[in-house]
């Protein structure tokens, strides 16, 4: 056995919109969380499609230890 194909790759996503918590997001407390992401929006599950293919492809075969953030800006508004 070999060494892992894709180690330790990963992608981060933000506030991503679902259908378990669309209802939340439209409550004052909802609203409020979206307001803290840079881009003052959600998520959609599309955003995560290029991050994810990238880091299942070839493309990737050198990249090691990776995490790609998906947030809207929402990891650096808070540095």
């Amino acid at each position: 056995m070999g060494a892992p194909r894709h180690p330790g790759q990963r992608a981060g996503p933000g506030y991503i919109e679902t259908d378990l918590n669309r209802a939340f997001f439209a409550t004052p407390a909802g609203q409020a969380l979206i307001k803290r992401v840079p881009q003052r929006r959600l998520g959609q599950m599309a955003h995560l499609t290029g991050p994810l293919l990238l880091l299942a492809s070839d493309d990737s075969a050198f990249m090691t230890g990776t995490e790609i953030v998906v947030d809207g800006g929402h990891l650096v508004s808070s540095l």
